[in-house]
C-alpha cells in the first residue's frame, strides 16, 4: 500500500466535496481515508473551513533532538 500524506488526504476529500460528493461512505470508498477522520473533515466543511493545517511560528521546540538524547 503505498503512503499517502495528510496533504494529499486533505486534497482528495476537498475535491470530492466541491464536486457533489457528499456521502460518508462514497469519500470512505474513493478516497481509503480513515471514517472518523471524513466526519472531521466534512464538520470543518460544512462550517466553511479550510481543510489546510493553520500556519504555526517559526519557534523552534525548546527541546532539540540532542537535548532529548540527554534526558532519555
Amino acid at each position: 500500500m503505498a503512503n499517502v500524506t495528510l496533504e494529499q488526504h486533505h486534497t482528495a476529500v476537498t475535491f470530492l466535496w466541491h464536486a457533489g460528493v457528499c456521502d460518508i461512505k462514497t469519500l470512505y470508498k474513493q478516497t481509503s481515508v480513515p471514517l472518523s477522520t471524513i466526519y472531521d473533515y466534512l464538520k470543518k466543511l460544512k462550517m466553511g473551513y479550510s481543510l489546510n493545517p493553520l500556519l504555526r511560528s517559526d519557534r523552534s521546540k525548546k527541546l532539540t533532538p540532542k537535548k532529548c538524547h540527554h534526558l532519555g
